[in-house]
């Protein structure tokens, strides 16, 4: 097996209901929840504390996890204005979150260029990036 990562771009709060977002920021999220909901389909223990929207690029073997996040943030550039006006308007946090699964000792290059750091910065959003030996 190869190298595998999945990134995703969320939008968390209180204060909204999931669906609203979409007539916002007219992007189809990949998934929605709510409090309450869980995390983990069969497990009852870990539930969200926090509605969510995000949006995901499915895991796929890669090597470079800025080129994923790239990919993440075209699909993201032409609504970065709704995008920031639901985020005043709701109050909600954001979060650039990565899985990266690395199989056979094939390591891919985790970086960011500066125009995503600059956009995350604008976003006020925080860096995820979660790395499994498997």
């Amino acid at each position: 097996m190869k190298t595998v990562i999945t990134s995703s771009f969320l939008l968390f709060g209180n204060d909204f209901e999931p669906q609203e977002l979409l007539e916002i920021i007219k992007i189809k999220p990949s998934n929605i929840w709510k409090i309450g909901e869980r995390k983990i389909k069969d497990n009852p223990i870990l539930l969200h504390s926090e509605n969510g929207w995000a949006l995901t690029i499915n895991s796929q073997h890669c090597m470079c996890l800025g080129s994923q996040i790239r990919d993440l943030v075209n699909k993201l550039n032409p609504h970065i204005k709704q995008i920031l006006t639901a985020q005043k308007k709701f109050k909600l946090s954001a979060a650039f979150t990565s899985a990266v699964y690395i199989y056979s000792n094939e390591i891919p290059s985790i970086h960011l260029e500066s125009d995503i750091v600059r956009l995350i910065n604008d976003l006020e959003a925080f860096i995820d990036i979660d790395i499994y030996n498997v």
